[in-house]
């Protein structure tokens, strides 16, 4: 299966989008999905369209939920520590009619306290049960049922101890490695099916438990938050619209992926206050149409454009004038180009200094010079350290603003000098994720795997265009990715091969 990404065409285009929107006959089996995360996804999903049920341990609040919802929707008490009951509460979801969306969320934790030496085996299991083996035999028959009807997605909820032990709560941490690590198998197994199987990691987020243990005196919010670049700790509704977005066909292309949701407290190495105030105080960009530069005018660069203009945002395709000439580069109706030489640091500085002073705002930037030929991949670390340089200063003194590097998946490439340049961008936009998550600056990555970038790239569940790429980096630079900061988000790979679906 070829992964050649190409200029997106305009019907290509409206195709995608009226695709992304048509979720009206979907139905959407969201598990834990009486509360917190779960609840908010459920109404998230069910606000698209989606047929929703809401399945729960809680057979009341789910009950309820569903009538929330309203009369399309259904509900189902499971246990998920009911190897069983989680199979058979898939099946009878898909009685629906069909299933299209199973969000494996439910999951269990203790309040910790307890040396491992002093652990029960009963708790231990019951926490791994719930929380891994439960949600893998849902995957299962979940991803077995969709790929008879042609596809589906599959998102399961992690959390930031799956990267990081946590002392005291022996079990949480490996029930949560042991999800990432079930989802890169079964993304692996059944892309052939167009089954796409994701992760989103939360981390802090303020659901009804995390109340519960603040109150409770079990957790310092204080000392949660200087963990985080941010700031702050997210909500169910943000982490809800990371899991919509993996759920969507903009994300079709993507599979095997960890999406992190923490605010950047992942990518923070440092040992004082995560959130540094660099800049100006946070702030939310004004009433209007919102601003974005693009730099590159590449077929990846060209579909972030069309794709981002297509959304009602003003947007400005900068390159230098050679890469106008092509016929695809030409096709600008929806957007404007400007003639800037992206190896001048000082020309790029002058370009969104000027942009952002004729429009009275600067909300996004991304840097779309990887492509998928030759002579494309000339950029490295130090040319995105110039974007940087250039594009940081007027961000932070508004207080809002994000930045998008795309680069190719640096764990597929063959060639050691390519990949070290790709692992430092991805690095650096982390660096500056750290530094300015403070004045709600957001930093993320797009990587990209192109036909030729060595032997371990794998298909995804469809060939890869550049509106799969402009679709990432669309989401990233959104408000539904609000908390989402030092991420990565691998576009036309799935992580790991895996052997053939049964």
């Amino acid at each position: 299966m070829s992964t050649e990404a190409r200029p997106a065409r305009a019907s290509e285009l409206r195709r995608r989008m009226r695709e992304e929107s048509l979720t009206e006959k979907r139905v959407a089996l969201v598990t834990g999905g009486a509360s917190g995360i779960g609840w908010a996804t459920a109404a998230r999903l069910a606000s698209s369209g989606s047929r929703v049920v809401v399945a729960d341990l809680d057979a009341a609040k789910a009950r309820e939920r569903a009538r929330e919802l309203g009369p399309d929707h259904r509900w189902l008490r499971v246990d998920m520590g009911d190897l069983a009951g989680a199979v058979d509460m898939v099946r009878q979801a898909a009685a629906f009619g069909r299933l299209d969306v199973l969000v494996n969320n439910a999951g269990r934790t203790t309040s910790g306290g307890v040396p491992l030496v002093e652990d029960s085996r009963e708790t231990f299991d019951g926490i791994m049960a719930v929380n891994l083996s439960g949600g893998l035999a849902a995957a299962e028959e979940a991803a077995r049922i969709m790929a008879m009807q042609g596809g589906g997605a599959i998102v399961n909820v992690a959390s930031g101890a799956a990267f990081r032990a946590i002392p005291l709560r022996s079990a949480y941490s490996p029930s949560k490695a042991g999800v990432l690590a079930m989802t890169q198998k079964l993304a692996a197994r059944w892309a052939p099916h167009r089954v796409r199987v994701n992760v989103v990691a939360p981390g802090f987020v303020g659901t009804e438990l995390l109340s519960r243990l603040i109150a409770e005196g079990r957790l310092d919010p204080s000392d949660a938050l200087r963990k985080i670049p941010l700031g702050r700790m997210g909500t169910p509704e943000e982490i809800a619209d990371c899991i919509a977005f993996m759920t969507s066909e903009a994300a079709g292309a993507i599979t095997g992926c960890a999406l992190k949701a923490d605010g950047g407290s992942q990518a923070f190495g440092g040992s004082g206050e995560a959130a540094r105030r660099l800049g100006a105080e946070p702030a939310s960009p004004p009433e209007g149409f919102p601003v974005a530069a693009i730099f590159g005018a590449t077929s990846i660069g060209i579909a972030c454009a069309e794709r981002l203009a297509g959304r009602g945002m003003t947007v400005v395709l900068a390159d230098d004038r050679k890469a106008f000439s092509s016929p695809c580069a030409a096709r600008s109706q929806r957007f404007a180009t400007s003639d800037v030489n992206l190896a001048d640091d000082a020309a790029m500085r002058g370009f969104l200094s000027s942009l952002a002073r004729s429009h009275g705002r600067l909300d996004a930037v991304i840097d779309a010079r990887v492509d998928f030929n030759a002579a494309s991949r000339s950029r490295t670390a130090a040319d995105t350290h110039g974007l940087l340089r250039a594009s940081g200063p007027i961000l932070l003194a508004q207080g809002y603003g994000s930045i998008v590097s795309i680069v190719r998946s640096w764990a597929c490439l063959d060639d050691p000098a390519e990949a070290a340049e790709e692992a430092a961008i991805e690095m650096l936009s982390r660096t500056a994720c750290c530094e300015w998550g403070g004045s709600n600056i957001r930093v993320n990555t797009v990587a990209v795997t192109g036909p030729d970038d060595g032997q371990d790239a794998k298909p995804a569940c469809r060939p890869l265009v550049a509106f799969d790429v402009a679709a990432a980096a669309g989401f990233l630079i959104s408000s539904q990715a609000s908390y989402v900061t030092g991420a990565t988000l691998d576009v036309g790979v799935h992580a790991l091969a895996g052997g053939q679906a049964a």
